[in-house]
């Protein structure tokens, strides 16, 4: 037997569903089965407790709200969640998340202007719009062809050129050769006036890179004694030795005829019979004077006879630099000639060679005709 409250709700039902139709288009809000507003749909002005009768339970998605503010709620009696909506189009309650869930609705507000949940405004779908049309790749390109690497060709020998002296060649001021131990007359020099047979003792050896030749024709070997490889240079200057004589010179000589050049002008040499070492003849008595500092600067001491302890001269381990006028001179580090010694000939020293800077202890000349 069907209870009162069932009978009066299903009289309701039909008398709504009666006037569905004539009632959809004037009547506060109009429920929706589907959204974008299609479907089965219902209309109403009163407060709704129970969408079962109607049909719509938990199968509504959109509403139109012409008047007032309408609560809906996802259960009967307007229990569970509920949203308030003001007057507007609402075509998918999803938004809301009441997506097939609103079971009932009632008029809260019947004044017009205030909106608690603004309706969005309805925008139709996108027009469909077609996939791009395929763009195939673009052609194959093939790598570039390989070229191989261009065939190794050594540098080609080129000799040293000619160029005139830098200077003419003034008697008495200038030697008629020197050697320079680095490319293009850079590093260390030694000046050369005459015959060297053997250029070990100067500690030139196998040293010379580059070279001026001021006067004569010079011929330079790479062994001792004028034998072995030999080339005739005459004035200029030359920034690079070539021929194979690079860090290769071990003896030189005038090409004319062995003899030399001095104050007085070009004096030859006297016949050698057989190779002998060469101790040049020093002009006014050997001499030599070490300085305190680089570049032949600072105290300075002559020397002009043999030194077995640099101690009592207050010189001792002082030494940065050193001149030498005539003779060879063998320099060493401790006192009586012992310890590491060095010879050195005719010439300036700006810089002493590594480790022997500050050291220098004794000093004597070396053996020789002349001494």
């Amino acid at each position: 037997m069907k209870t009162l409250r069932g009978i009066a709700a299903s009289i309701l039902a039909m008398t709504l569903l009666s006037t569905w139709p004539a009632a959809a288009s004037a009547q506060a809000i109009t429920f929706f089965e589907y959204a974008g507003f299609g479907g089965r749909q219902f209309s109403s002005d009163q407060s709704i407790p129970n969408f079962d009768p109607i049909g719509l339970n938990d199968a509504a998605n959109a509403v139109v709200v012409r008047f007032g503010q309408w609560e809906i709620c996802t259960d009967a009696y307007f229990r569970g969640r509920c949203a308030t909506l003001s007057p507007g189009e609402y075509p998918n309650l999803g938004t809301f998340d009441m997506r097939d869930s609103v079971s009932s609705a009632r008029l809260v507000d019947a004044a017009p202007g205030n909106a608690v949940i603004p309706a969005p405004q309805y925008q139709p779908p996108q027009q469909y719009q077609p996939p791009q049309q395929y763009q195939p790749p673009a052609q194959y390109q093939p790598p570039p062809q390989y070229e191989p690497p261009a065939r190794y060709a050594p540098p080609q020998y080129q000799p040293p050129q000619y160029e005139p002296p830098r200077a003419p060649y003034p008697v008495g001021n200038l030697p008629p050769v020197v050697l320079y131990d680095q490319y293009d007359f850079a590093g260390n020099s030694a000046p050369i006036s005459a015959r060297v047979d053997n250029l070990d003792i100067t500690q030139w050896n196998d040293r010379a890179v580059s070279m001026v030749v001021n006067a004569g024709n010079w011929e330079l070997c790479t062994d001792a004694f004028h034998r072995g490889s030999c080339s005739v240079y005459g004035p200029g200057s030359y920034r690079d030795l070539g021929g194979g004589m690079v860090r290769q010179l071990s003896s030189i000589r005038p090409a004319d005829d062995g003899g030399r050049y001095d104050k007085g002008g070009y004096i030859p040499a006297p016949p050698v019979a057989a190779p002998q070492p060469y101790y040049p003849q020093p002009r006014g008595g050997a001499r030599a004077i070490i300085f305190s500092e680089h570049e032949l600067r600072g105290a300075n001491l002559v020397i002009d006879g043999d030194i077995p302890n640099l101690d009592v001269t207050g010189f001792n381990d002082r030494a940065s630099s050193i001149r030498v006028e005539n003779g060879f001179w063998i320099f060493c580090s401790d006192a009586g000639y012992r310890g590491d010694c060095r010879s050195f000939g005719p010439g300036d020293y700006p810089n002493l060679p590594d480790g022997f800077e500050g050291r220098i202890s004794s000093v004597r000349r070396a053996a020789g005709p002349g001494r």
